[in-house]
């Protein structure tokens, strides 16, 4: 028995140890290709090949020698080890002893140490059949020789002797730590040797009278149990941590390795120089043989076109020392059979112990369908952007086409109404010309309102205002169209618990109240029409409601009444005309302040229209109502440019303003319009947006920059434009206002007042 730490190193290193014959340390655990190791391996899962001891290859007698004896040859240990110890104690121990005594003891203890190498491993099992007889005699062996050095002679004999003793024990208990049946039983031999020492010191001591010194006498060994005993205790631990560790590390390995192998995402692993290391099986999914990639370039499975921009990520891996991911980026890469393909990546970079990067690995998951789905997902975006677009574009030039019609209809049927000793046929007529064409813009409005709430672009515009004059000043506008027909139009009392001020955009709310009111003044034939307005459901909620005695709808039918072009009875529609857009821009519109709209009817007994808005009283200090009625207008002593290339237009606005001493030059044209600016002042500009050559921003701008006379003149948009954007833009050119097509002679005149009149 060898005295060494041979023993133990064959005790706890397994038999496949991967120990390469060139010295090399294989750590490919844990790739497809690896071989089981016992051990662990320190390794990211994602490096192969060898690292460790170098490549150093001892001479060929050396190996040789190596294998006879089974000691490894690059260090001490074996059966080569074994006879070296017995040589050393027989060299030490013949000038106590002579030449004959420890002659005999070396070639025993020669041949057990040869023998005790070749002896067969032990498969786990009942403890005797893992004990080596021969290592038990070579430790018998060393135990006679201690006890004959310590027994039978003094000074430096005794002191090889315990020497002995003492390396003899260590070298069982850590070879035999884990095994404590086998560790008693190799160290019984040595053991007893101790004891029969121990016994004779002790006898001496009782002849020479000092029994008391006993206690000094087994106090030693005591001592070095309890030393001994410390160690196998610290041993045991660091074993069972150790194996504790390798059997976790053996269960990650396999857990990468199986995540590795059956992850359908690459793991990839290149150097520094952009050569592959390591590549997951599923390469395989695009052709691609993973073991005959590694130590290729990566640029031969990425699109050439790409690698610029790839290379400069890669570059940028090996700058620093950071270990975290960098950001994902998509990869341009190439299938074997070269069709393109795209991977989501990001690299994180591998360091040495001396943080220097060495390489860069990655998960790289395949997104070619994604990427597809989001380019068709960005292409239809557009596409309906596009569409979007061409839709306000082409509802506005409608709309601009069939306001400027209309512009003329609606303003000469009004002014024929007024046309004094007409007689009652005629003003019969002009009545009906002024209606129809009114209807028509109410079908224009409609659409566009809900073309822009159906684009998101109402925005509300919350003011206060005095709940009551709000509420008779709405009434008063359908008064007419109901004593037309003889029905009864009536506001009850407000309620008492309501604010008499609250905030609101009132000419939503206004435009809401006035459908619901036209709609039930349209669909009842006797009897009367009833606003009421009080607290609704909740708390701090304003519940207005519009009550008519008229035909009534069926409940079942009447979800339809709020979706867009949709009518309960197409008879209705023939009768009493409307687009079906009404109650869906209603709804819109209510929803959009937070409420809630629905109705109540019953087929013949009339019906109740209702909404509910989140209440919110007025501060004290209340702007006027929103459409408080314009004191008196005067429009008189001014200079006005009338710019417009439609003749019937131009001859509307002069008719409107004949009555007044308004003194008015004409222009067909943008051009026109600038060089009448730069002839003579003018108090006011009104002007068309929309006119062939040079339209109304353009003529404004010039104007604004070149005539010294009309530079600070205000200038009214006159157009059949009415969207927001089309406000804004001709704010934005330099315009001071906006009136919209069909013209309304009291929006003109309060407009041409507001920016000619001096404030009061």
């Amino acid at each position: 028995m060898s005295p060494s730490l041979v023993g133990y190193r064959r005790s706890v290193e397994a038999p496949e140890a991967a120990v390469t014959p060139d010295g090399g340390t294989n750590c490919s655990r844990l790739l497809p290709s690896c071989r089981p190791r016992v051990g662990g391996c320190v390794m990211t899962f994602a490096t192969a090949g060898r690292v460790g001891v170098g490549s150093v290859r001892a001479p060929g007698w050396v190996q040789g020698l190596g294998r006879a004896f089974a000691a490894s040859p690059t260090g001490p240990g074996g059966a080569a080890s074994g006879v070296i110890s017995a040589l050393i104690v027989f060299v030490a121990a013949v000038p106590f002893a002579g030449w004959a005594l420890p002659a005999a003891w070396l070639a025993p203890m020669a041949i057990l140490a040869v023998a005790e190498q070749a002896w067969p491993a032990r498969r786990p099992g009942a403890w005797w059949r893992e004990l080596n007889p021969f290592a038990w005699l070579s430790s018998a062996g060393y135990s006679v020789a201690a006890f004959y050095l310590v027994f039978f002679h003094k000074s430096s004999a005794q002191t090889l002797g315990v020497t002995l003793y003492g390396v003899l024990i260590f070298q069982i208990l850590a070879r035999d730590y884990t095994a404590p049946r086998r560790l008693m039983a190799n160290l019984s031999a040595p053991l007893l040797a101790v004891v029969l020492v121990q016994a004779a010191a002790a006898t001496m001591l009782v002849q020479r009278g000092v029994p008391w010194q006993i206690l000094t006498l087994v106090a030693s060994p005591f001592i070095v149990f309890r030393a001994f005993r410390t160690m196998q205790s610290h041993l045991v631990g660091a074993h069972t941590l150790e194996r504790r560790a390798r059997a976790e590390l053996s269960e990650s390995e396999t857990r990468y390795r199986m995540l590795a192998e059956r992850s359908p995402d690459i793991i990839m692993r290149c150097d520094t120089s952009g050569r592959i290391e390591y590549l997951s099986p599923a390469a395989a999914n695009y052709g691609y043989d993973p073991a005959s990639l590694i130590g290729r370039d990566i640029r031969e499975v990425m699109d050439p076109t790409d690698w610029g921009r790839q290379q400069a990520l890669l570059q940028e891996l090996t700058q620093g020392r950071s270990t975290e991911p960098g950001a994902p980026a998509v990869w341009r890469c190439l299938r074997a059979d070269g069709t393109p393909i795209l991977f989501e990546g990001a690299f994180s970079r591998l360091v040495d112990d001396g943080g220097q990067v060495v390489g860069a690995m990655a998960v790289m998951r395949d997104v070619t369908a994604r990427e597809a789905m989001e380019d068709e997902l960005r292409r239809r975006q557009a596409a309906a952007e596009a569409a979007a677009v061409a839709k306000s574009q082409f509802l506005a030039n409608m709309s601009h086409e069939i306001r400027t019609p209309l512009t003329g209809v609606i303003g000469f049927a009004g002014l024929l109404k007024d046309v004094p000793r007409l007689p009652k046929e005629a003003r019969r007529y002009a009545d009906r010309i002024h209606t129809s064409a009114g209807a028509l813009l109410t079908v224009v409005n409609d659409v566009l309102d809900f073309s822009k709430l159906e684009a998101n672009q109402v925005e509300l515009d919350p003011q206060p205002l005095e709940l009551r004059s709000f509420l008779d000043e709405t009434l008063d506008l359908v008064r007419g169209l109901a004593e037309g027909k003889g029905l009864r139009l009536r506001l009850d009392p407000l309620a008492a618990d309501l604010p008499q001020r609250i905030v609101a955009d009132g000419a939503r709310l206004r435009q809401v109240l006035l459908n619901l009111l036209t709609n039930a003044v349209k669909f009842t034939e006797a009897g009367e029409v009833v606003v009421t307005a009080g607290a609704g459901t909740g708390e701090g909620v304003l519940r207005i409601a519009v009550r008519d005695t008229g035909i009534g709808v069926a409940p079942e039918v009447a979800d339809r009444l709020f979706v867009r072009f949709s009518q309960v009875d197409g008879s209705n529609a023939r009768q009493h005309g409307g687009s079906g857009l009404g109650l869906a821009i209603s709804k819109g519109l209510i929803e959009m302040m937070a409420g809630r709209i629905g109705m109540e009817s019953q087929p013949g007994d009339g019906s109740t229209f209702w909404v509910e808005l989140p209440l919110t009283p007025a501060p004290a200090a209340v702007k006027p109502s929103v459409v408080e009625r314009d004191p008196d207008i005067e429009v008189e002593s001014i200079r006005l440019l009338m710019v417009d290339d439609v003749a019937v237009n131009r001859e509307l606005v002069t008719a409107i303003l004949e009555p007044f001493d308004v003194r008015i030059v004409e222009a067909d044209s943008g051009a026109a319009a600038v060089q009448a600016a730069l002839d003579q002042p003018f108090d006011v500009i009104l002007m068309d947006l929309q006119m062939p050559g040079m339209d109304g921003l353009a003529a404004t701008a010039v104007i604004r920059a070149t005539s010294e006379l009309n530079r600070e003149t205000p200038i009214v948009a006159l157009s059949a434009n009415v969207l927001g954007e089309h406000v804004a833009s001709c704010l934005a050119a330099g315009m001071n206002d906006h009136v919209g097509k069909p013209i309304s002679p009291g929006e003109l005149l309060t407009k041409i007042a507001r920016w000619t009149q001096p404030a009061a």
